[in-house]
């Protein structure tokens, strides 16, 4: 795992790593698909990098809230692959003005990664509350 120095203070830490990993697998897996072998060290660091803001989580002190933060975790990584896909389907339309049949799907990706992060926000409200 990437090394994160103890003084390193887990709200500074845990938001880099999540922003480099999102970064970091669609850059390889689009690398990997160009031919370029390399792009396999890209998405390997990316996952690397997620796996280690997975676990750099803060210890919950009851089931129900480990539960809880196991849900908002999840529900940010879809919507990170949520938008990175709208974006990619978006921009794959072509340089052309682009009619609305071409434009659907990354239109409906959008919306669920719209209500993706509605449900990661309720998640994290509700956590607040209880």
């Amino acid at each position: 795992m990437p090394h994160v120095s103890p003084r390193t203070p887990a709200w500074a830490a845990r938001p880099a790593l999540f922003l480099v990993g999102v970064l970091f697998v669609p850059l390889g897996g689009s690398l990997v698909l160009d031919g370029h072998g390399f792009g396999f060290v890209f998405a390997a660091m990316g996952l690397l990098f997620l796996v280690t803001w997975w676990f750099l989580q803060p210890e919950q002190p009851t089931a129900r809230a480990r539960r809880r933060q196991r849900w908002a975790c999840s529900l940010s990584l879809v919507t990170a692959a949520l938008v990175v896909t709208a974006a990619v389907l978006f921009l794959g339309t072509g340089a052309h003005r682009p009619t609305f049949a071409e434009l659907a799907p990354s239109i409906g990706v959008g919306v669920l990664a719209v209500a993706a992060l509605v449900a990661r926000v309720v998640v994290g409200v509700n956590g607040r509350r209880s």
